[in-house]
C-alpha cells in the first residue's frame, strides 16, 4: 500500500521501492520524534528512507490472518508466498508470486520454483508462534 509523507525541508519529493510493514510505523515515529525506539520490536524505522539516509532492510516479512478461513503470507525480496483456507485444509499448498513481474499476483509459480516454495515455507515455519489466546489452525490441537 502506498504511504505519503510530507515534511517540507526534510522529506524529499520522490518515490521509493523500500518494503515495509505497519509494524515499522512505531519505530519510525519514535525516531522522527527523537524518542528511544522500544526494544523487542520486529519493526525497523524507515525514517532513513524518508530523510535520505542509509536504510536497513527486512530479510523477510511474515504475517497471518485468523479471519476468512485463516491464511499465512511471507515476502522475501521479489517473492510472495500465500497459504489460504487453512481451517479447511491444514496442508494447503503455498502459492508463490514474482511481484516484480506480476504485481497483481495472477500467476502462481509454485510448480516452476519448488526451491522458492521450500525457502518461503522455512520462513513460515520459523516465524509462526503458537499462542494459547489466538489458536491458529496449524497449531497443535489438544487431545479430546
Amino acid at each position: 500500500m502506498p504511504l505519503l509523507a510530507w515534511c517540507p525541508g526534510k522529506v524529499k519529493p520522490g518515490v521509493t521501492d523500500h518494503i515495509s510493514a505497519f509494524w515499522d510505523f512505531l519505530p519510525t515515529a519514535c525516531e522522527l520524534a527523537g524518542l528511544s525506539i522500544p526494544t523487542g520490536l520486529d519493526g525497523i524505522s524507515y525514517a532513513p528512507t524518508l530523510l535520505g539516509g542509509e536504510q536497513r532492510e527486512h530479510p523477510f516479512l511474515y504475517w497471518e490472518f485468523h479471519e476468512r478461513g485463516a491464511s499465512q503470507a511471507v515476502r522475501v525480496g521479489k517473492w510472495k508466498g500465500v497459504r489460504t483456507q487453512l481451517r479447511k485444509n491444514l496442508e494447503a499448498p503455498l502459492e508463490i508470486y514474482d511481484l516484480e513481474a506480476d504485481p497483481g499476483e495472477t500467476k502462481d509459480l509454485a510448480a516452476e520454483h519448488p526451491e522458492i516454495v521450500q525457502r518461503l515455507m522455512r520462513v513460515i515455519h520459523s516465524q509462526h508462534i503458537a499462542d494459547p489466546n489466538w489458536k491458529f489452525p496449524t497449531d497443535p490441537q489438544p487431545e479430546d
